[in-house]
């Protein structure tokens, strides 16, 4: 995605679309179409587009991005939870806590 000046994303069924998270991570602009869920923006860097009128609308929306200077969102996106080391922490402790809890109820038995 580094060597990108923009990401577009058209898809017509999708889940969150965690590639658009990792495009707004790259500092991408991204063009997604409307049927991807709104949870896919976490930055400023997202524009919804209507998926069924044609390619036009999308090609007009790519070109404004010509010049586009990439901004760092690193803070942003792993302020919305998505940073591996906060994700690795937080599911270490779930893990923990959840095998401490089974110790705990098998001792009260």
């Amino acid at each position: 995605m580094q060597a990108a000046d923009t990401f577009v994303f058209p898809s017509i069924h999708e889940g969150l679309g965690a590639v658009a998270i990792e495009a707004q991570t790259a500092g991408l602009p991204c063009l997604l179409s409307d049927t991807i869920p709104l949870g896919a923006k976490v930055t400023d860097l997202v524009e919804f587009l209507p998926i069924d009128k044609g390619p036009d609308v999308w090609a007009k929306r790519m070109l404004a991005y010509v010049n586009f200077n990439r901004c760092d969102t690193y803070e942003i996106v792993r302020k919305a939870g998505y940073d591996i080391k906060d994700a690795a922490e937080w599911l270490e402790l779930f893990y923990f806590n959840t095998v401490e809890g089974y110790k705990d109820a098998q001792y009260q038995s």
